[in-house]
């Protein structure tokens, strides 16, 4: 360079940075540019998560504030499931989501089977939530498996509007702390259930159903004790609806210190019961109905003896 040019490319400078300023230095400027590129990809970070836990979940940072970001699913989740829920309800800062699906997976190679994982974009205002599908779009005449899915928030529901991100369908979730949980359950016995008491019934679901079993055995006949249902929902309507009115009165009972009735489907003689026992009762507005209903022809329902301790066993 000549000491012309020189003296242009210092005048050019002097006049770019002002008086008295002088030009940064390259390497002060690659140091500034490395931080920003740093701070955004932490950024990046903080707003969008995936990992294997129940959803792929926006803004749930340590101290649980809910952010306004919006999720970006990974693409590997599979794609959307259009399905309307069955039911969905509270639990806790959970939600317990029920809709039809394909079996679950046991063999990864069969199309007609299919894994599902929630989507979640949170926000202070609003809740949403949609399902994927390894296989959402195969084998649709397989669509016919009542699925659950468990969605962890950053915080509780609340009053926050609740939406179907596949369909665009506003939900009412059922209120979860109404569920009684037992203190006793056979040896061997786990929950093996969780859904809306009439999965076809449109609208609001009222009514929701627990129940406990043996796992090995509750998909196959010759179980030692069927399993056990308990159902939740407003007295006026759960205990009024067919299903509950047909089983025959056969006794008096108190479960929990409320009146109860004993009762059997279609009641037989003694020594030939029929094969489904119920205890059905009141607490003020809220209605219980504890049922067991064998899985085949045969097999005994529980008897009025473990329907009663498990009753009065909940809280």
């Amino acid at each position: 360079m000549s000491v012309d040019d020189e003296t242009a490319e210092t005048a050019e400078t002097a006049e770019a940075t002002g008086p008295g300023r002088r030009r940064p230095s390259v390497g002060l400027v690659a140091a500034l540019v490395v931080v920003v590129i740093v701070a955004l990809v932490a950024v990046v970070a903080l707003v969008t998560r995936s990992d294997d836990s129940p959803g792929i979940v926006a803004g749930e940072g340590d101290d649980h504030a809910v952010s306004d970001a919006t999720t970006i699913a990974p693409e590997d989740i599979g794609p959307e499931l259009p399905a309307q829920w069955t039911g969905v309800r509270t639990d806790g800062s959970a939600l317990i989501i029920t809709f039809y699906g394909a079996a679950p997976v046991s063999d990864p190679n069969d199309p007609c089977e299919s894994d599902y994982r929630p989507v979640l974009d949170e926000t202070a205002q609003a809740v949403t939530v949609t399902m994927h599908g390894t296989h959402v779009d195969a084998c649709p005449e397989d669509i016919a498996y009542g699925r659950t899915v468990r969605v962890e928030l950053a915080q509780p529901l609340g009053a926050r509007q609740l939406t179907n991100g596949a369909t665009g369908r506003a939900e009412l979730a059922f209120d979860g702390a109404r569920l009684l949980q037992p203190g006793w359950l056979p040896d061997g016995w786990q929950q093996i259930a969780d859904r809306p008491s009439d999965p076809g019934r449109p609208g609001l679901v009222l009514a929701w159903q627990i129940g406990w079993g043996d796992p090995t055995t509750v998909t196959s006949c010759g179980a030692e004790v069927s399993p056990v249902t308990l159902t939740v929902g407003s007295a006026s309507d759960l205990l009024t609806q067919t299903w509950v009115t047909s089983y025959t009165t056969v006794g008096a009972t108190t479960v929990r210190g409320h009146p109860a009735e004993q009762a059997r489907y279609q009641a037989g003689p003694v020594e030939h019961p029929s094969d489904e026992t119920m205890i059905r009762w009141s607490e003020g507005d809220e209605g219980y109905v504890i049922r067991s209903a064998p899985s085949c022809p045969g097999d005994a329902p529980a008897d009025f003896v473990l329907l009663q301790r498990l009753g009065d066993g909940l809280s």
